[in-house]
């Protein structure tokens, strides 16, 4: 079952046989999904936020009007084949940042690491492990001490594939990853 989405990209996806990709930040064929500006992740934290506590509203009958629900949000759990979605996937299970450079404005993606880790903390249920693999061709800066020091203290573990090109940390990353098969 998919939930209808204009807007957001939390429970739209694109699928090919039985996987499936979410584009987190929206997509081309839908230009008013594609995330630009801090109004638009602010409304994102937001709609993540309602669909890990109280749920996010729906007006579909075939739902009887209960809300999209988070399977983390603490309320009853949810029904067998509920709606599925990337940010209870990011939550469980083992996810590996590659290409990416997690900047601060990136603040939904933040909240969920954090969330995370919260949820490590009190919950029994199994959360999967988040890792950050830096691939980079430079020294890292202040900045990016303190970014990695920060996702360190959010129990990320931080990989570094720095090299004297990108293409070699990006190989070094990749077979780094064939050991997490």
């Amino acid at each position: 079952m998919a939930a209808p989405e204009n807007y957001y990209s939390l429970f739209r996806r694109r699928s090919f046989e039985s996987k499936h990709i979410w584009h987190i930040h929206g997509e081309l064929n839908n230009v008013g999904s594609i995330m630009l500006g801090h109004e638009q992740y602010s409304g994102y934290i937001n709609k993540i936020r309602n669909f890990l506590t109280n749920g996010i509203p729906t007006e579909s009958k075939a739902r009887k009007k209960r809300p999209y629900l988070s399977k983390y949000s603490g309320k009853k759990s949810l029904a067998k084949g509920d709606v599925e979605n990337w940010v209870d996937i990011f939550l469980e299970n083992e996810v590996h940042v590659v290409g990416f450079g997690l900047d601060y404005t990136e603040n939904h993606l933040w909240n969920l690491i954090t969330e995370k880790r919260r949820l490590r903390k009190k919950s029994r249920k199994a959360i999967g492990q988040t890792f950050f693999h830096r691939c980079s061709d430079h020294k890292q800066s202040t900045g990016d001490e303190a970014r990695l020091s920060i996702l360190t203290a959010l129990d990320v573990r931080v990989i570094d594939n720095t090299a004297s090109t990108y293409s070699e940390a990006y190989k070094n990353c990749i077979d780094g990853l064939r050991k997490y098969k």
